[in-house]
């Protein structure tokens, strides 16, 4: 392979993680996600404050995703993911040696949450994402040392697994292996480009080509140092050129009571639904519990039924000339966005 060569794969390796990472972007935009954050090259600088040893592993995080809070020490969770894509080695499965880095450096992060107050080691989850595969030999150590087995099929393999991890603790040891995930299903960059392409014009009505390449910029710049590391919701919205209120205007605001009595007559109404050929309205006095069928009929429905519930009263708020929700500009924008968050518009 000459010189030119390896830059060139090298340079495939810088794209795949943008690309990746712009398309996991997407998914906070999805209604109701608990993504509160996304950080690009590293956890996020709000997670590293008041860290003994901040950066302890942070050189393999290429992705830090937040679920709930980026405060760990206050209900928030964390999956630390790295990506690696081969070019020329795409056939060839990973080995443990391979793994060396990508073991250490998790390890040494799964070590320094286990210092906070409270300890949030068991609120991360680390994984390694790759378009390549793993070699079973890894697969099964990793099974043997999170289950405790006492007698794994290769103790030479488990014993490197060991070596690498450096916990010197049997417990933390089947800790970290149970949340180490193994992810190598992700596309060649090519494949990978196409997908999110086509995923970003999932979002928008027409056709905006620069919206993927803003998408994708944003997340580039938050891998140097002009920028801040994390994206949010609000940061999708901007490289995307809309905004919270043109993507999805009248979002549910259905309040669920506090204790749900479930009827007799919802698995009954929902039968009649599934066995008419015809649009169905159910209709009744108010105050009779329309609402509250409306947000349980999912659970009556048949496997794979896809509910979408419009709130077209919005807690009284359509009277107001700023949030109007009952015309058709507002009603099928909502419908057709929240399809497409779930990939079927």
């Amino acid at each position: 392979m000459t010189a030119t060569d390896l830059v060139r794969t090298s340079r495939d390796g810088d794209q795949f993680h943008y690309f990746w990472a712009a398309q996991r972007c997407l998914e906070l935009l999805r209604p109701g996600t608990n993504i509160v954050s996304i950080a690009i090259e590293g956890p996020s600088s709000f997670e590293l404050e008041g860290l003994e040893a901040p950066t302890a592993g942070a050189h393999v995080v290429d992705v830090a995703e937040y679920l709930e809070s980026e405060d760990l020490t206050a209900g928030g969770r964390v999956i630390y993911r790295q990506l690696k894509h081969s070019t020329v080695q795409s056939q060839e499965p990973w080995t443990m040696s391979g793994l060396k880095k990508t073991l250490k450096g998790f390890a040494a992060r799964f070590k320094e949450l286990q210092k906070l107050q409270p300890p949030c080691h068991s609120t991360a989850r680390f994984e390694f994402v790759s378009n390549r595969s793993v070699h079973s030999r890894v697969l099964q150590a990793l099974h043997d040392v999170a289950s405790r087995s006492q007698t794994p099929q290769n103790r030479d393999e488990v014993a490197l697994l060991r070596r690498y991890l450096d916990l010197n603790d049997s417990n933390l040891e089947a800790e970290f292996c149970s949340a180490f995930v193994v992810d190598t299903d992700a596309p060649s960059l090519l494949p990978l480009i196409a997908a999110f392409e086509k995923d970003v014009a999932s979002y928008l009505p027409g056709s905006d080509p620069e919206a993927v390449l803003k998408l994708k910029e944003a997340i580039t710049k938050r891998a140097t140092t002009v920028d801040k590391s994390t994206i949010t919701r609000a940061d999708v919205f901007v490289a995307l050129g809309t905004t919270e209120d043109a993507f999805l205007p009248a979002p549910s605001r259905l309040l669920a009571p506090a204790a749900i009595i479930i009827r007799a007559q919802y698995a009954d109404l929902a039968r009649k639904i599934c066995d008419s050929n015809q649009p169905v309205i159910v209709h009744a006095s108010g105050g009779v519990g329309k609402s509250v069928f409306a947000q349980q009929l999912d659970q009556h429905l048949p496997a794979g039924s896809i509910k979408v519930t419009y709130d077209c009263y919005g807690l009284g708020s359509y009277r107001k000339p700023s949030e109007i929700r009952h015309e058709h500009r507002q009603g099928l924008v909502q419908i057709a966005n929240e399809l497409a968050t779930i990939g079927l518009c």
